[in-house]
């Protein structure tokens, strides 16, 4: 169940194992193991790193939701569809980087939402 979703996802937005191994700090060969379930017991780490680059929730890979919250999203804009363009011409390294900054905003705008709700 779990190497059928990690799968589904990965190709439902074109990533290729090698790439979405180098984002989550594995080897191809163990993402392969994870999406054939040879390797059934991913570890909590991977599940968070895999659901992240993904864009799916952990409960989601994980067999205890039916959605993966794909559809729940508006179609592209404009600008992200010519942000998808161009993020699709970039190397796999390139593409690395630009979703770790990425992770990085996302990251910074949860800690000043933080802060504003503290204060």
């Amino acid at each position: 169940m779990i190497g059928d979703r990690i799968k589904k996802a990965r190709t439902s937005m074109n990533i290729s194992q090698t790439d979405l191994a180098n984002r989550i700090g594995v080897s191809k060969q163990t993402l392969y193991k994870y999406e054939n379930e040879i390797v059934t017991n991913v570890p909590s780490d991977k599940i968070e790193a895999l659901s992240a680059a993904l864009g799916v929730s952990p409960a989601y890979l994980m067999g205890w939701e039916e959605s993966d919250d794909q559809d729940t999203f508006p179609p592209l804009t404009a600008a992200e569809e010519n942000h998808m363009r161009k993020y699709r011409k970039l190397s796999d390294t390139n593409k690395v980087r630009i979703d770790e900054r990425i992770d990085t905003l996302l990251e910074e705008e949860r800690e000043e939402l933080k802060r504003v709700s503290a204060s």
